[in-house]
């Protein structure tokens, strides 16, 4: 298994993505590690992107309503989620806190992830010490951030 998986995506299939979501899923490619996974995650991202731009191009006004029953954007749709990762684990480079006293949490990899409410198991964490987090895919939407070896969770989000 990949050591170090790529930025979870929103949860939406492709076609259902806005174009930023889009080009976010395939640069999220970037991250992965290994040469041979992180070629096979940017032609399973790309081939979804073109099948569903391809039918996009294709239709005539109102054309693609019921579009979502076709075989070949199902097929797209299925490629797209098989290859999304529901979570990942990165080093922490530097926790900050804003105002409120939410935490900040900038990553080795150039992420920034910022928490959006009280955390379970809330404890305020000290800048400067070495941790590393595990950031996953809520069921119904949003992230989570685990503090691996110590226990609190945030809820938070993608800033930068």
């Amino acid at each position: 298994m990949i050591a170090a998986l790529a930025l979870s995506i929103a949860l939406f299939s492709v076609q259902e993505a806005t174009p930023q979501e889009n080009l976010d899923a395939l640069l999220s490619c970037q991250s992965i590690e290994t040469d041979a996974d992180r070629l096979a995650c940017f032609d399973k991202r790309a081939t979804a992107i073109s099948t569903l731009r391809a039918v996009a191009s294709d239709a005539t006004p109102g054309s693609g309503f019921g579009d979502e029953q076709l075989e070949r954007v199902q097929e797209a749709r299925r490629d797209a989620r098989a290859e999304e990762p529901k979570s990942f684990d990165a080093e922490v480079e530097a926790i900050t806190y804003d105002a409120r006293g939410y935490a900040i949490f900038t990553l080795k990899n150039g992420q920034v992830w910022k928490q959006k409410n009280e955390a379970v198991g809330s404890a305020r964490l000290r800048e400067g010490e070495q941790m590393t987090v595990r950031i996953s895919r809520r069921l119904f939407g949003g992230y989570r951030l685990k503090v691996l070896k110590r226990g609190p969770i945030f809820n938070v989000e993608r800033i930068k």
